[in-house]
């Protein structure tokens, strides 16, 4: 985990400036894509970078774009054709601010349209200062016709490492498994047993609900002060999310999961973990990319890229 969060150390590089739009913060309840977000506050904390603009995909707009300030996405599993909102907001940023610097942090790339997959290359390779990180070999193949400047880079919640929390084992295994339309064709869940992001926050999920929804107001999408004041409170929420969530995790011996950030967050608090792979190969990519020597992380037999 140290290894992996040392390596993070070249998106500053990239970024080459102390002040930043952050852009794409995740206003839902996805506590792996929180995590993402709270390592990356953590990594521009670190490195002395400032947010000038934070704003999720729904309330930014491309006109706010500053002379010499870099656009910096956030990363995570959202670039390509399963999530609109996210990709829309990147491709009209991408179109319009050629003179930005634009970063795009640890994404893995996934495109069911070969034609929506043209499409972005065509749309992304027209600008001259574009940077992708990637969290494995496949998306960096995939990334190479968007632009020469491709990057392998573990994930950015990395940066959290080490990560500590109060509670102790109290049981032996917990069965961690996605209920969204990502699960595997193969994986078979019992949800009477298992457990996802929804039912681990509970109630929460409401509140935040609620929340994506005042950021999506009028005056929130025109005013960059008060985009900026909504993402800044939800900044500090979602730090009890993931608190919460690290509480839980910890009350287990071992972990068996089919999300990356199940199997990231039982690695960063030292929980043995059985990782399966998601519809579309991102677990086991990453984790022969990244986390495979680890001696608490073994792949599932019927994850395909364990048998690579």
């Amino acid at each position: 985990m140290a290894e992996l969060k040392e390596r993070l150390s070249r998106v500053a590089s990239v970024i080459n400036s102390k002040a930043i739009h952050f852009v794409d913060i995740p206003v839902h309840g996805n506590v792996g894509d929180i995590l993402i977000m709270s390592g990356t506050l953590k990594f521009l904390s670190d490195y002395n970078i400032r947010r000038v603009q934070t704003s999720a995909y729904f309330n930014y707009s491309p006109a706010w774009a500053e002379v010499d300030v870099p656009i910096v996405f956030q990363g995570g599993g959202n670039l390509g054709d399963l999530y609109d909102g996210p990709q829309e907001i990147r491709e009209r940023i991408i179109s319009r601010c050629l003179t930005n610097r634009i970063v795009i942090l640890p994404q893995t790339i996934h495109f069911s349209s070969p034609e929506k997959y043209e499409a972005c290359c065509a749309l992304f390779s027209k600008h001259p200062d574009l940077h992708i990180f990637v969290r494995d070999t496949k998306s960096a193949n995939l990334a190479r016709r968007m632009t020469p400047n491709v990057y392998l880079s573990p994930d950015m919640a990395h940066q959290l490492w080490p990560m500590k929390t109060e509670k102790r084992p109290q049981f032996d295994q917990l069965a961690f498994k996605r209920t969204d339309d990502e699960r595997s064709n193969s994986a078979r869940v019992d949800e009477s047993h298992s457990i996802d992001w929804p039912a681990l926050i509970g109630w929460h999920g409401t509140a935040v609900r609620i929340y994506a929804k005042i950021g999506k107001l009028s005056l929130l999408r025109k005013s960059k002060f008060a985009a900026n004041i909504h993402s800044e409170i939800w900044c500090r929420y979602a730090k009890y999310l993931e608190s919460l969530s690290a509480s839980h995790f910890s009350r287990y011996k071992k972990v068996e999961t089919d999300r990356l950030h199940g199997h990231i967050l039982s690695s960063l608090l030292g929980i043995e973990n059985v990782v399966g792979d998601n519809s579309y190969g991102k677990n086991g990519g990453y984790i022969c990319c990244w986390t495979r020597s680890s001696n608490c992380v073994t792949l599932a037999e019927h994850t395909e890229h364990g048998k690579d």
